[in-house]
């Protein structure tokens, strides 16, 4: 009888963890979304933010929500902020991990221009013969891993405007773990993208390698 009793208690108990694991997922909460994805691993993600509600459903880390929330503070009824209305010094907590790229079409291909790389994306490099790639078009950077899908997905937030937000496994030289990355239109007065801001942080990450101690925006 006892163990019949505990057996029964053991199945309730579960269930209702299932009930309160299967709400809070499909609310669109992050807290449920991220520990989904723990469960499988770390399943990729990849999300179309067509809709500014859209970004609130799966952001996990709280730098990146406070970057879309701006961005979206910026937005009003345009369809992405002006290229000087997202000011670096009003995020200033989140620069860090943010880069900020011209967009620049030559010969009707498009191609982009690093103008600001926060400190922590330079940290993260520290192995790289340049860890600080401002002032260097995309395909002039050494990169730590394959940026194909990443330049792929800069050119489709060129083409439509629209928010990118994703998160990924990585492997890099310095460390392995599982990073989430946005990516930010911002536009010109004809509304086409002339400027993207990149935020990227690590969620979770094993460090290969020690790196320079990281000093202050």
């Amino acid at each position: 009888m006892i163990r019949r009793a505990v057996l029964i208690i053991s199945i309730e108990f579960l269930r209702l963890n299932f009930s309160l694991f299967a709400a809070g997922y499909s609310s669109g909460s992050s807290k449920y979304c991220y520990e989904n994805r723990k469960l499988r691993e770390y399943s990729d993600l990849l999300n179309y933010l067509t809709d500014p509600d859209d970004g609130a459903r799966c952001i996990v880390a709280s730098s990146t929500r406070r970057i879309w929330d701006y961005w979206i503070s910026k937005k009003g009824n345009k369809t992405a902020p002006s290229g000087d209305g997202f000011q670096l010094m009003e995020v200033y907590q989140d620069a860090p991990s943010l880069q900020v790229c011209d967009v620049l079409i030559d010969g009707g291909q498009t191609s982009f221009m690093y103008r600001f790389v926060g400190t922590e994306i330079v940290q993260s490099r520290h192995q790289m013969k340049k860890p600080d790639f401002t002032g260097l078009r995309f395909e002039e950077v050494e990169y730590q891993y394959d940026f194909s899908e990443i330049h792929a997905l800069m050119n489709k937030t060129v083409q439509s405007c629209n928010p990118v937000h994703m998160i990924r496994r990585f492997d890099a030289y310095d460390a392995r773990g599982t990073q989430e990355r946005l990516i930010l239109p911002l536009v010109d007065t004809n509304g086409k993208a002339e400027k993207l801001v990149i935020h990227r942080t690590r969620l979770d990450e094993i460090v290969k390698v020690s790196r320079p101690q990281e000093s202050s925006f």
